[in-house]
């Protein structure tokens, strides 16, 4: 058990390290991206074309629920790897990923809606695609994590009338 524990914790701390890495890199990734694709050869660090404030402005707002959701698995971890394994945190965290993944499902559809009038992108088959799998997956995600955090509440209330009864 231990070894899993170590294994996860090492797991969300790159996962977590990834996640700042890219969120201070995007923008710079994707001005670049810009540049290639309208032809710019100018050396300004930041276009102010609207494309680049919508893409940015996208990315943020996905990335924030996601990044708090790597937060709360780390406080996760962290616990497991105490060997704290019945702690009503952990409840709380499971349930607030719970909700941030409902949250970024009603919120990606959204997003894409933006994106495809800000790019002036047709909603062709590699955009329909994702944007109805990604939605559903958060549910899925959603239920799976409030399912997770009520079986957590009823194995600690199990836990507690055990060490009553001893």
């Amino acid at each position: 058990m231990k070894k899993a524990n170590n294994i996860l914790y090492y797991l969300v701390k790159i996962g977590l390290a990834f996640t700042i890495l890219g969120l201070l890199l995007f923008p710079g990734i994707f001005t670049t991206f810009l540049k290639v694709l309208y032809g710019d050869s100018s050396l300004i660090a930041i276009p102010k074309q609207k494309s680049f404030i919508i893409g940015i402005i996208s990315f943020y707002t996905l990335s924030i629920p996601y990044t708090i959701i790597i937060f709360h698995l780390n406080k996760i971890v962290n616990l497991l790897k105490k060997e704290n394994y019945y702690n009503s945190i952990i409840v709380k965290k499971l349930e607030n990923i719970s909700l941030i993944f409902l949250i970024l499902s009603v919120l990606y559809p959204l997003i894409n809606i933006f994106l495809y009038y800000g790019f002036n992108i047709f909603l062709y088959a590699f955009t329909i695609i994702p944007s109805i799998i990604l939605p559903f997956l958060g549910i899925v995600l959603s239920l799976l994590f409030f399912i997770a955090a009520k079986f957590y509440e009823n194995a600690i209330a199990i836990k507690e009338e055990n060490d009553l009864t001893v």
